[in-house]
């Protein structure tokens, strides 16, 4: 016969289990970062996230007002410096996981419906950052932007890095419909660069290249000019002024090393944030 204590610490176990269980999980938000000084609508999607009371963001600064239990609209003062930052959704039963939250410089759109031919691409005006996702994961998305002649244009995809499943396929066509730049699938969030001929409209394909299921949310930034790819060293000292050396690619003129002094803030946020993705003019 199981005695007492051993019952009693059963149904004890079995209670912790019931309420790991209903720990509300963060599976996606979209769009998954905002242009700073304004305020981005953001929806999200999980688990038991049943009565979402508020949304918390690790810079103190971006603040989240509830418009339904999904949705919120997050204010990004302008002071506030690009790069990566983190979100939690907080329920009745607890705080969920985290996810991505990008703040950039870069006007922002997000995609729209029935953009999956060429006929119907979507109209972007440079420079932009396109929020965008695969679904189903068979979806294509195509945009459709002018650029002019010799106009240095960069691309960059961002999926992984922002919590994301998408690996993708980008592929550019020129003015007469003739196919002028692909990635070579090497990289899980290509950057590419490409300087036009001739001034006209062109058209971007882009597409999750196995076609899988999954969180397919990505952001697709699309600027001219230079685009800063690497800096060493990575880790400064607080308080201290030193010597960082920043690799880049593309732009007119086209640079792959600067050399620059940096002063390391006393304080800083500890979450880190990330690198911009084109350099300050």
């Amino acid at each position: 016969m199981m005695c007492i204590r051993c019952l009693a610490l059963l149904v004890g176990l079995f209670f912790v289990a019931v309420a790991r269980g209903q720990e509300p999980h963060l599976a996606a938000i979209f769009p998954a970062g905002g242009q700073r000084g304004t305020t981005v609508e953001i929806t999200f999607e999980g688990k038991d996230l049943k009565a979402v009371r508020t949304l918390f963001c690790s810079h103190p600064d971006i603040t989240a007002k509830k418009i339904t239990d999904n949705r919120f609209a997050v204010t990004i003062p302008d002071t506030v410096v690009d790069g990566d930052y983190d979100v939690w959704t907080a329920t009745l039963t607890g705080l969920s996981n985290p996810r991505r939250l990008v703040v950039g410089s870069l006007p922002e759109v997000n995609e729209k419906e029935k953009n999956d031919e060429p006929a119907t691409a979507q109209e972007v005006k440079l420079p932009t950052v396109i929020n965008g996702k695969f679904d189903p994961g068979t979806d294509r998305d195509y945009y459709r932007f002018d650029a002019g002649a010799g106009q240095p244009i960069t691309f960059h995809f961002r999926s992984e890095t922002l919590d994301g499943a998408a690996r993708p396929a980008v592929t550019l066509f020129g003015p007469t419909g003739k196919e002028l730049l692909h990635d070579d699938g090497r990289d899980a969030e290509p950057m590419l660069h490409f300087e036009p001929r001739d001034a006209g409209s062109y058209l971007l394909k882009v597409e999750e290249r196995a076609y899988q299921k999954g969180d397919n949310v990505y952001r697709l930034a699309i600027f001219t000019g230079p685009a800063l790819v690497a800096a060493f060293p990575q880790v400064l000292t607080r308080g201290k002024t030193q010597s960082v050396t920043l690799y880049g690619s593309g732009g007119k003129p086209a640079f792959q090393k600067i050399q620059t002094d940096v002063k390391a803030p006393l304080t800083a946020d500890p979450d880190g944030g990330g690198v911009r993705s084109n350099l300050p003019k």
